[in-house]
């Protein structure tokens, strides 16, 4: 709805309920005097900083040479699980940076247009390479990002916690991005893969910044 770009979800639904939605406008006395009370100020300091890189070795890249088989996604599937002690069928609990817990298990890498088929995107845009990239980003994140996801209504659907983390192999930087949406009152993995480009990555690094690695 582009009412809620102008008035914010909240004020878009009292504004549809005949309420008044000036009031869900930050310091809006916009008929008493519409003189801009914005400064130079209110724009310094919002572009997000790029992550500094981490730089690794070959043997956290793995091998992209392989056929196209369930055989092999399964294969990489636990090569994932295995930085963490599991494998398919199995699940754990994981306490993050923050001490909160998210469950780890295949979730990550399932299809959800196949889910009940537990087709594995496994090889979707080479995530394949960088399986041990994301169990290092979950274990030790750059960053936390939680964000609630709402409808036009402002009603939250859901509620995200994102992970990231810079990588640099070879003069080339990984942008790595894990997903945990709160189902049933737990976190629980719902994609996991790299960015190219850091602007495509900003755009996730939205909501709440919950952790941010000092070092």
């Amino acid at each position: 709805d582009e009412r809620n770009g102008l008035l914010t979800i909240a004020g878009n639904k009292a504004f549809k309920q005949g309420k008044n939605w000036q009031d869900h406008l930050r310091q809006w006395r916009g008929v008493e005097d519409p003189t801009s009370r914005l400064t130079r100020k209110d724009f310094e300091g919002k572009a997000l900083n790029d992550i500094s890189a981490v730089k690794v070795g070959k043997d956290k890249i793995l091998s992209s040479e392989h056929d196209y088989n369930k055989e092999n996604k399964e294969k990489y599937v636990n090569l994932f699980l295995k930085e963490f002690g599991l494998k398919i069928g199995k699940t754990k609990t994981f306490e993050d940076a923050t001490g909160t817990n998210v469950i780890i298990s295949d979730e990550l890498f399932i299809d959800r247009r196949e889910k009940y088929n537990k087709n594995y995107k496994i090889f979707k845009e080479g995530r394949e390479s960088y399986l041990l990239l994301f169990a290092d980003t979950i274990k030790k994140p750059h960053e936390i990002w939680e964000l609630n996801l709402t409808d036009s209504e402002g009603n939250i659907k859901r509620i995200c916690r994102r992970y990231f983390a810079v990588y640099e192999y070879q003069g080339e930087k990984i942008n790595c991005y894990v997903a945990f949406d709160k189902i049933d009152g737990k976190w629980k993995g719902t994609t996991a893969f790299q960015y190219k480009e850091m602007a495509g990555y900003n755009q996730q690094r939205i909501g709440k910044l919950v952790y941010k690695n000092k070092n």
